[in-house]
């Protein structure tokens, strides 16, 4: 029992579970307002580290669902060795540390804390937990494009959500993720008609966030097909929402880089000069400096300065070097159709066969 003017810490960790519920149901704003009363709630509470733990580790959580992570003390994440192996808080740790690892580029050390996670998933008797696991694994192998995988977990994930009305927003989010897998099998009119569904359902809910990732995805499923004129339409769409950048600011990078990247491509030099401009101030703001090294690129390809190729391999190499592959794979190939659409056959080589080699070594 808690002293006199003490909060029990038992009371506190329930506050730390009702916060962690709001985060899956999506409600930010909820969320927010707890996560003030909690820190309220520890000026008074009885000294428990496992509490202080579970906060830190929920924490993360909170700030990867508002895209703030930067500003987290990344040394959670370092000492494993404090992490007992008996208990829910060892759960936690490794799937928030995958899902860490997942965000920087990682993808093997993500893997390796999944699966760690899941060895220990005998200990969670929540199944909307489990959902949560399923969801953000089913993420990790869009990612390395093993889609089959992907696709097995995200339909696990969804038979849970679905069970539940509570959870229509996590249900959708499964749905999205389901059609971009469908994109990576050129299953193009699938992906297509999941994504009307999807977007018609988010235009009935309040969560500016995940409409303007709907529209984005759906756009980029129409870049695939090179109908960059039908996929403008739907990033502008994303972008006029008001709410969108201060919700989801990385979502909202993301547009402005399609929308940047389709001007690109539907040679439009003027707005380019202009987005291109704007979203690498936005790119360096976030820290986002693979966005703004795939920025760089296509201005350099529009420029054309004399040392156009040198500049773009550098910019390459710094990408692999950390270790955003995917997103090397798809500027190199869209850095060797410039090339041959303007008659420099010899310039393309080199980034097709680094994009045919990269493909080749994806999982």
């Amino acid at each position: 029992m808690a002293e006199t003017g003490v909060l029990s810490s038992v009371d506190v960790a329930n506050m730390l579970n009702d916060w962690y519920i709001m985060m899956k149901k999506r409600q930010i704003k909820d969320a927010i307002q707890l996560k003030e009363d909690i820190l309220q709630a520890f000026d008074q509470m009885e000294e428990n580290q496992d509490v202080l733990l579970y906060y830190q580790l929920l924490e993360y959580r909170f700030k990867d669902l508002i895209e703030d992570t930067s500003s987290l003390d990344h040394s959670l994440f370092v000492d494993e060795d404090a992490i007992r192996t008996d208990d829910m808080l060892s759960y936690y740790y490794y799937f928030f540390k995958g899902m860490y690892e997942m965000r920087r580029g990682n993808h093997d050390t993500a893997f390796h804390h999944l699966k760690l996670a899941e060895n220990n998933l005998d200990l969670v008797h929540d199944d909307i937990e489990k959902a949560e696991f399923h969801y953000k694994t089913g993420c990790l192998y869009y990612n390395i494009r093993s889609t089959q995988l992907s696709i097995h977990h995200l339909k696990m994930a969804s038979t849970i959500y679905d069970a539940d009305p509570c959870y229509v927003k996590k249900s959708i989010s499964c749905q999205m993720m389901l059609a971009l897998n469908y994109a990576d099998q050129a299953k193009y009119e699938e992906a297509e008609a999941l994504f009307g569904q999807v977007i018609h359902s988010l235009e009935q809910l309040e969560d500016p966030d995940l409409l303007g990732h709907a529209y984005c995805n759906a756009a980029f499923i129409k870049s695939l097909k090179n109908d960059y004129s039908e996929a403008v339409p739907l990033l502008e769409k994303a972008l006029l929402i008001e709410t969108f950048e201060s919700s989801s600011p990385g979502g909202y990078l993301l547009a402005m880089y399609a929308y940047t990247k389709a001007l690109f491509k539907l040679k439009r030099p003027g707005l380019f000069q202009y987005y291109v401009q704007l979203s690498l101030q936005k790119a360096e703001h976030l820290k986002q400096r693979h966005i703004s090294l795939k920025l760089s690129i296509l201005e350099t390809l529009m420029v054309q300065p004399n040392n156009m190729v040198e500049q773009i391999i550098s910019y390459c190499d710094q990408l692999e070097s950390m270790n955003f592959l995917v997103d090397l794979e798809a500027i190199c190939e869209d850095v060797a159709a410039h090339f041959i659409e303007n008659g420099l056959q010899e310039e393309s080589t080199y980034f097709r066969k680094k994009a045919l080699s990269l493909k080749t070594n994806q999982v």
